[in-house]
């Protein structure tokens, strides 16, 4: 059965990711007058790597683990630019 998880935790989710889960959302939030991009993450075995994770159980391959970050971090980072983008055009065309 897959399981889903939801966070904004860039290095959690990357561990998910470098594990196997498949990124299935990202979503643009305001918080604290800051944007917050929230990661939904999808695999059956989601529920052992939450556990070590949040347990420190868990040891990765450097070099691995650098480049899912970076794929990571480039996937949130488009994310927010195309909700800043929406924000700013639908700005835009209330005004007219």
């Amino acid at each position: 059965m897959e399981t889903k998880v939801i966070t904004s935790d860039i290095y959690e989710a990357t561990y998910y990711f470098l594990n196997g889960a498949t990124i299935n959302s990202l979503e643009v939030v305001q918080e604290v007058k800051r944007e917050i991009c929230k990661i939904t993450l999808v695999d059956e075995n989601l529920p052992v790597l939450q556990n070590q994770y949040f347990q420190g159980n868990v040891s990765v391959n450097l070099f691995e683990f650098r480049r899912n970050y970076n794929r990571v971090i480039n996937l949130v980072t488009i994310a927010k630019r195309d909700a800043k983008m929406k924000l700013k055009a639908s700005k835009l065309g209330g005004n007219q």
